[in-house]
């Protein structure tokens, strides 16, 4: 018995095998569309993002590049097909990319799925939601919400959006189960998803070829403590590099200082104004001129320029019209004219929405700002997001085609602002002239150069800042980042929305072509820059401190987002943050507090008595409060603490001090 064993058992195994090769499953005959994501189909691009939109490229960072398929990208009403030359240029998607999920009748509630009020469970073991980096394992947090600006609840999109901003180059496993809807009846998955899941062989190339990526995508997921069977859907997708999000504006910048070989770029004061008698007290005069940036945009780099890109694919300066003609204006506080004053620090101004340099000497809070801390402000126009590119902002939000040219333009804006920092510390710039001259002795101080940015000089004053040479030290005003969250937000795309809307009728188109707009904003705002704001700079460029005065229920710049960024670069926080209501949104979480004097980043919330916003995809109306519906947006800068804040911090040693003892509670203005 004992020599006959082995030979009963090789002849049981081998009945055994050829039983199960007798009883597998036949292959699944699955339907996918060509050229569409594989693990849903009732809209093509979706889940988004996703690596079945990226090809292996060993030519870049991420070791992949966007490979949108053209016949498939959104449709406006004119029949118009969104290109997606630009687009493709990317190896990645945007680090804030907006998780967006095919789920109709999801009940985010019933499903235990994390939300604004508390995103640490969005990283717990049992979330039903799990974002995995596949390099290290780690859950990245996020919250879930349902577009409230869906027509039909019942086919609302369901986004994931990061808690703070994915890291470049790396590729993320996104793992879903245990879906409900209202009535906890589980989600049912996608026959393609099922054939994945399930092993089931399929009669689709497309399929089958995905199957051995698929596989890994199981196996992180297990990692992450998600059994197999227990997934309703998941998938990769790859983040933009570094290099990919910022060699534009790095060559760009690089280019034109080499082009100054250390000189002050050349300028000319065309007007200075002597203040009226309203602020003759605390304003001394404006000046008003012109300097000169070389030009990477095509014709004069007006609006609806593009960038122009050389053989090596990078941007080059145009040979034809190789100057860009950038204006400035500035104000001198008065204090900086009385005898024996002290020379003025300089610092650069970033101008809110759609904008010019005449923010500068037009807003009471710069008056005041300058006047009791004796500052000179200087402001450029940051080109692609002033009012003359209104039109064709306009234009991207109905031809996504279209949107490259207005971050093309915001990439010359940031150059043009560097450029603006170098004559306030050059000594044969500004201070060379004598409109910022008193009795032979210069006004300005050029021993540092700030930046201090307000709304949309907040947002992309988080990439001017990233990619600075010129000032180590921001404050960043009522700042957010990531449009593709902030605009649903903001009361102040309300008047733009109607384009957007009209020419995208479909609300999930409207959703897709947000996140695909986003990929360019990435270009030119601080979304795609906000990893490296802090002690991790981009090449050539040096670390930065910055300040970031957050308006609790911003109608125009969701707070949520200010937070977002706080995080990506790894801010201190202000606590504590609220008086009791701040259970409601989750702003602290993952941020250590400030221990006072604070050396390093920061980010305080300021509390004007105003509601909390919604925890939707809508900007705050005010409903509920008890003064009036206020908008809270300029609050913090027209309080003298923050001022008081601001000045400390704007000094080439400053701290963060504190001016609040407790929450930090602003009066409301206006």
């Amino acid at each position: 018995m004992m020599i006959r064993l082995p030979l009963i058992l090789l002849v049981v195994a081998l009945v055994v095998g050829c039983g199960g090769d007798d009883d597998s499953p036949p292959p699944v005959d699955v339907s996918a569309i060509e050229g569409c994501g594989l693990v849903q189909q009732r809209l093509c691009l979706l889940p988004f993002p996703n690596n079945d939109y990226t090809v292996p490229d060993g030519d870049t960072d991420s070791g992949r590049r966007v490979h949108f398929p053209a016949q498939h990208m959104p449709v406006n009403v004119g029949g118009v097909l969104t290109e997606v030359d630009e687009l493709n240029r990317n190896d990645g998607f945007s680090p804030g990319a907006p998780i967006i999920v095919d789920a109709p009748g999801v009940d985010l509630v019933a499903s235990g799925a994390a939300s604004l009020s508390d995103i640490g469970r969005s990283i717990a073991d049992d979330s039903p939601i799990l974002i995995i980096d596949e390099a290290t394992g780690e859950r990245h947090p996020h919250w879930a919400e349902v577009d409230s600006r869906a027509d039909d609840a019942g086919t609302a999109l369901l986004f994931v959006r990061p808690a703070k901003n994915f890291l470049d180059g790396h590729t993320y496993i996104v793992a879903i189960r245990g879906l409900v809807d209202s009535s906890g009846e589980g989600l049912g998955s996608s026959e393609v998803f099922e054939a994945f899941r399930d092993r089931l062989p399929t009669t689709n190339n497309a399929v089958e070829e995905r199957r051995g990526r698929m596989e890994e995508v199981f196996r992180v997921a297990a990692g992450a403590g998600v059994a197999r069977n227990d997934l309703w859907l998941a998938w990769d997708f790859t983040v933009a590099s570094s290099r990919s999000l910022s060699e534009r504006v790095l060559a760009m910048r690089d280019g034109a200082f080499e082009e100054l070989g250390g000189a002050a770029p050349e300028f000319g004061v065309g007007r200075v104004q002597q203040a009226g008698s309203g602020v003759r007290n605390r304003t001394s005069h404006y000046v008003y001129g012109t300097f000169q940036v070389p030009n990477y945009l095509s014709d004069d780099g007006g609006p609806g320029s593009a960038l122009l890109y050389g053989a090596d694919g990078l941007p080059e300066i145009n040979a034809n019209q190789p100057e860009f003609t950038a204006s400035f204006a500035c104000i001198v506080p008065a204090p900086a004219v009385e005898p024996g004053a002290a020379p003025a620090r300089a610092v650069v101004y970033g101008h809110g929405l759609l904008g010019s340099r005449f923010e500068v000497v037009e807003a009471w809070d710069i008056v005041l700002m300058s006047s009791e801390h004796n500052m000179i402000y200087c402001g450029t126009d940051w080109i692609g997001m002033t009012f003359d590119d209104a039109l064709d902002i306009g234009s991207g939000l109905s031809d996504v085609s279209q949107f490259s040219n207005t971050a093309d333009r915001i990439q010359q804006g940031l150059v043009n602002i560097q450029f603006l920092a170098r004559l306030l510390k050059h000594a044969d710039g500004f201070a060379s002239d004598e409109a910022f001259q008193l009795d032979g002795r210069s006004l300005l101080d050029r021993s540092d150069v700030f930046y201090d940015g307000n709304s949309q000089g907040g947002i992309l004053g988080g990439a001017a800042t990233a990619v600075s040479t010129e000032w180590t030290r921001a404050v960043l005003g009522v700042p957010g980042m990531n449009f593709s969250t902030l605009l649903d937000r903001s009361s102040a795309f309300e008047r733009l929305r109607p384009i957007l809307d009209g020419s995208h009728p479909d609300p999930a188109q409207r959703q897709i072509v947000l996140a695909l707009i986003q990929m360019l904003w990435d270009r030119g705002e601080a979304n795609g820059y906000a990893n490296h704001l802090g002690d991790d700079p981009l090449p050539g460029t040096p670390a930065h401190d910055v300040l970031l005065h957050v308006a609790l229920g911003d109608f125009q710049v969701a707070d949520i987002t200010a937070f977002n960024e706080a995080r990506s670069f790894g801010a201190a926080v202000h606590a504590p943050l609220l008086g009791g209501d701040d259970a409601a949104i989750d702003y602290g979480f993952g941020l250590e507090p400030i221990e006072y004097p604070w050396s390093g980043s920061a980010v305080v919330l300021w509390d004007s008595g105003v509601p909390l916003p919604p925890a939707t995809n809508r900007p705050p109306t005010g409903e509920g409060d008890p003064i009036r519906r206020h908008d809270p947006h300029e609050d913090p800068r027209y309080d003298a603490d923050v001022r008081r804040q601001k000045s400390e911090f704007l000094t080439t040693d400053g701290v963060v001090i504190d001016v609040c003892e407790g929450p930090c509670l602003a009066d409301r203005y206006g």
